[in-house]
């Protein structure tokens, strides 16, 4: 059975930054979700989010079950990208000299040193940076070392 925003129950743990770990959230990486409300304005946000409070696109939420939820979303869309990414076999090295971010976990990649990839989605085929680690991880997910937890079974 697939994980779905009406039957996800997010699991929480204590995180050493006094946030909270989202125990059943997996991302491609295998980092797990975290939410935390130690910020200034005490509202909930997805940790992993790459926007300081009060910049645009910064999301907020209600309570700390809406932010896991939203983080659930999140790493769901990432194993939906490496879906489309994964029935590539191919790799091309990144060769038009430009940096970018990966596609998967959003860090830099240096021009030369990550790879370029076609994927498909629902809204057509495109091409994207992918950081190495994120390559290797869809290497695993080809050769089955490694499991979509949101996929339907």
């Amino acid at each position: 059975m697939s994980t779905t925003a009406q039957d996800f129950r997010p699991s929480y743990s204590p995180w050493r930054h006094g946030g909270w770990y989202v125990d059943n959230v997996r991302y491609p990486s295998g980092a797990c979700g975290c939410v935390s409300r130690n910020f200034s304005d005490r509202k909930w946000r997805v940790v992993a989010d790459n926007t300081c409070a009060g910049e645009p696109g910064d999301r907020t939420f209600p309570n700390r079950d809406s932010a896991a939820m939203a983080e659930m979303e999140d790493a769901r869309r990432g194993w939906e990208i490496v879906a489309g990414l994964a029935s590539f076999s191919q790799y091309p090295p990144e060769t038009n000299g430009r940096d970018g971010r990966c596609i998967l976990c959003d860090l830099r990649v240096k021009a030369g040193q990550g790879f370029i990839v076609l994927g498909s989605d629902s809204t057509g085929t495109y091409a994207a940076h992918l950081h190495p680690r994120c390559a290797d991880t869809v290497r695993e997910i080809q050769q089955g070392t490694r499991r979509n937890p949101y996929a339907a079974r």
